[in-house]
């Protein structure tokens, strides 16, 4: 799910001069062999090289690779336009910066992962336009993160993981809910807002922010999270926390106006992480054929496949969407997701198909019914660009026909993006990408809207 502090994010015209600095230094191919015994018992057992596509550029590298220290940076510039703006705006660029930060207080090695106290702190510093204000539409054409520059603490929390304890995980503090639950990261292979993280309808559903902004949540890990495991989740319902005055900055505890509680089940689903392939002489790598055998790993860059069950309790003061000034104490629902791993045979190297859906439990208070997403991810597409991806997603948000709105009763909105991503390093990914936006804001009177885009994302 894919899942931060940057004084000063470059519009457009910066941000393209600084990839083509940043890709400079970055004379990395977009494939790396790793000797078996780094990889799992199986590459051990073929003894056959592994080819993955793991950053070999990192900020903790650059520093000498503390072990108390774990340190990523990002810069996400998305950027599209549409011939169906009318007298609207036709092209808008947003840009995110996020350093993601964890002081760990103390710790130790598990099966290659690292267990035990940390602080962890994530700071955004975003600046641009959202085109999906222009069309206008709910299924966000780009990510949320335009509005200006504006600079965030989205996270801070002490943290503790013990995978091999009873209780494998907890958290305190200021959480993005969207880290643990609602959403998976093989979505995020989208630029879509209603396909990468969750459909609209879910969040929107009740007022818990992806980001907290100001308000405070704890989280309790139950079982492996490897196998199958259970969250517990509670976060404050603070509507002042959606305003930007505060950055993230305010500390008060008292300010809220209810509570979400969130429950969800996950379980991973077997799958083949390293998967026997060939490589040719010209580097060329395809996926074995029946009967032959294999001189490579290929390391997928998928997420494992999984299935979660959630949802959610809301107790407090929540607004009707029928009746304005009149309000109730309950906000329910329920949602699910999954992703399942297929084999594509001579078509790619690896896939996933994913489907995601929530509904409401109390509608007078919420301003979707239901809301959810499908599609299908290939990785390895072409023999020679192993690590690219080709994506497909369909996702809607189903209105409240009850909630007031101007000129028409709204119903659903819908959403399809194709788009394909080029690893041009372990650390630079380019994605250009098409959209049909079809009943924009669930009417069903408005013209359909072609986007399209391209996406830049740095990390490290």
């Amino acid at each position: 799910m894919q899942n931060q502090i940057k004084s000063i994010v470059p519009r457009t015209g910066a941000l393209i001069a600084f990839l083509a600095i940043s890709l400079g230094h970055l004379c990395l191919p977009s494939w790396s062999q790793q000797s078996p015994e780094l990889s799992n018992e199986n590459a051990a057992e073929e003894q056959l090289p592994i080819i993955s596509n793991n950053p070999h550029a990192t900020l903790n590298n650059l520093i000498g690779n503390p072990d108390w220290l774990d340190l990523n940076l990002s810069i996400l510039s998305q950027n599209n336009g549409t011939p169906d703006a009318n007298d609207r705006r036709i092209f808008t660029s947003s840009n995110l910066a996020t350093l993601d930060l964890r002081i760990w207080l103390d710790h130790w090695m598990d099966d290659n992962k690292k267990n035990g106290f940390n602080i962890h702190a994530i700071g955004t510093q975003r600046a641009g336009e959202i085109l999906s204000f222009e069309i206008p539409n709910k299924l966000n054409t780009q990510w949320g993160f335009g509005n200006g520059p504006i600079g965030r603490l989205s996270l801070l929390a002490l943290e503790y993981e013990n995978t091999e304890s009873f209780i494998s995980q907890f958290k305190i503090g200021k959480l993005k809910q969207s880290v643990d639950f609602t959403m998976d990261g093989v979505m995020c292979y989208f630029s879509n807002f209603g396909m990468c993280g969750w459909a609209e309808g879910t969040p929107s559903m009740i007022d818990i922010p992806g980001n907290p902004f100001n308000t405070y949540g704890a989280m309790a890990r139950v079982g492996n999270p490897d196998n199958v495991s259970f969250k517990y989740g509670i976060y404050q319902i603070y509507p002042e926390s959606f305003e930007t005055k505060y950055h993230g900055l305010d500390f008060r505890i008292d300010n809220n106006t209810g509570y979400a509680q969130f429950f969800q089940i996950d379980a991973k689903l077997p799958t083949q992480n390293l998967i026997p392939a060939r490589q040719s002489d010209a580097g060329q790598i395809r996926r074995t054929n029946q009967g032959e055998n294999a001189n490579v790993l290929y390391q997928s860059p998928l997420p494992p496949p999984v299935l979660k069950i959630g949802g959610w309790l809301g107790g407090g003061v929540y607004e009707r969407v029928d009746v304005l000034g009149e309000t109730t104490s309950n906000n329910n629902g329920v949602y699910g997701l999954m992703s399942i791993p297929i084999n594509p045979g001579k078509l790619a190297m690896d896939g996933r198909l994913f489907a995601s859906g929530g509904v409401g439990l109390s509608e007078d208070v919420q301003s979707f019914r239901r809301g959810g997403n499908a599609g299908v991810v290939l990785a390895g597409v072409f023999p020679n660009r192993p690590f690219d991806t080709l994506a497909f997603g369909y996702t809607f948000a189903d209105y409240n026909p009850s909630t007031p709105s101007i000129g028409f009763i709204a119903g659903t909105e819908h959403a399809l993006e194709l788009n394909y991503s080029f690893s041009i390093t372990p650390n630079f990914q380019l994605m250009p990408n098409l959209q049909l936006i079809m009943q924009p804001l669930g009417d069903e009177s408005a013209s359909a809207v072609w986007v399209g885009g391209l996406q830049a994302n740095l990390s490290f």
